[in-house]
């Protein structure tokens, strides 16, 4: 499904994506690939911070079944570009990204409650 807003387009095959009032574009990406298309390049930025998440996209990458369940990857984006990112290989922990974690607060709650603040 692809969603647009403010004349954007937003496709990624087989990802779910929805659009908020709040001009956020909320994606559930299927696969590693796709996720690290949105996010490579900010977390590359700032490696030393962000790089538990990049080792996990790359090895998922190459190799989707390694941690042994589906993973979770998540974005968040307005219109500045990439707010907030997520991962999860369960059983582990939810990975998040955040550009600025003190402005996110709407994008946070949507990650870990599961509500979009619509």
């Amino acid at each position: 499904m692809s969603v647009g807003f403010s004349g954007r387009r937003h496709t990624l095959a087989l990802n779910r994506s929805v659009v908020c009032k709040a001009s956020m574009i909320f994606t559930e990406h299927n696969q590693a690939e796709a996720f690290l298309s949105v996010v490579q390049t900010a977390l590359e930025r700032h490696e030393s911070i962000n790089g538990l998440m990049l080792g996990v996209c790359l090895r998922l990458a190459c190799e989707p079944t390694a941690y042994g369940s589906q993973p979770y990857f998540v974005t968040v984006e307005s219109v500045g570009g990439l707010s907030v990112a997520a991962v999860m290989t369960p059983p582990h922990k939810l990975l998040i990204y955040s550009k600025d974690d003190h402005e996110r607060s709407g994008e946070l709650q949507f990650l870990t409650a599961g509500t979009i603040p619509c």
